[in-house]
């Protein structure tokens, strides 16, 4: 018989703290169920209707944590009915992975905020190195599918979203309809950060899950 392809949907929750991932034996590797990527740390469980218990990577753990307090930094909404959202968490992973491997291994943290802070803004990016000119250009071409999710929805807002999702009352048919629409082609977008506290961790995090592959 043939299995299931795994699906992950946004799932919004009320956001909890992340257990500790450190354990007593230190970081695990893993791969995450949804992106595909070899990852450092203790994996998540994913809690969703779809595909329960699969062990996902933080970044895409966004996807059931909408509500947490730094996710309107962290993520935006995007309309791309063609492509499904585990491949949109993959190519940001990707991209932003090498991003960093073009800004160099030596670069300090302060460089990573700067180029990822200029590209959600939508500045011009001249100066940029060339390794990272295609990563970047990968993520301006996923921000510019912002427009047609706020045309649609007015709004980008994850928070706002989590919020109109737990409000509806998913037993009638008509809203049925209007949530699978909404699921056909809406897509969230990680941006490269990812807070721990008031701390951004999204880029020692790339460093040590490409330290995990090496």
């Amino acid at each position: 018989m043939t299995q299931p392809v795994a699906s992950f949907r946004m799932s919004p929750r009320p956001w909890a703290p992340a257990p500790d991932q450190t354990g007593r034996d230190g970081p695990e590797h893993f791969v995450c169920d949804c992106c595909g990527l070899p990852t450092a740390g203790r994996p998540q469980v994913w809690k969703g209707r779809f595909s329960p218990g699969a062990r996902i990577c933080p970044v895409c753990d966004l996807l059931q944590s909408m509500t947490r307090p730094g996710i309107e930094r962290e993520a935006t909404l995007i309309w791309w009915p063609e492509t499904p959202q585990q491949s949109v968490m993959s190519l940001a992973r990707t991209a932003h992975a090498a991003l960093l491997e073009g800004l160099g291994s030596h670069a300090e943290a302060q460089s990573w905020h700067r180029c990822i802070d200029a590209i959600i803004a939508g500045e011009a990016l001249p100066l940029l190195q060339g390794g990272c000119r295609a990563p970047a250009a990968v993520m301006v071409a996923l921000l510019s599918r912002q427009r047609e999710a706020s045309r649609r929805l007015q709004t980008t807002s994850p928070r706002q979203l989590a919020t109109a999702l737990m409000l509806v009352d998913a037993d009638r048919e008509e809203v049925r309809d209007s949530l699978e629409n909404l699921h056909h082609g809406l897509r969230l977008l990680p941006l490269g950060r990812l807070y721990d506290g008031p701390n951004d961790i999204y880029r020692d995090f790339l460093v040590a899950s490409r330290a995990a592959t090496s």
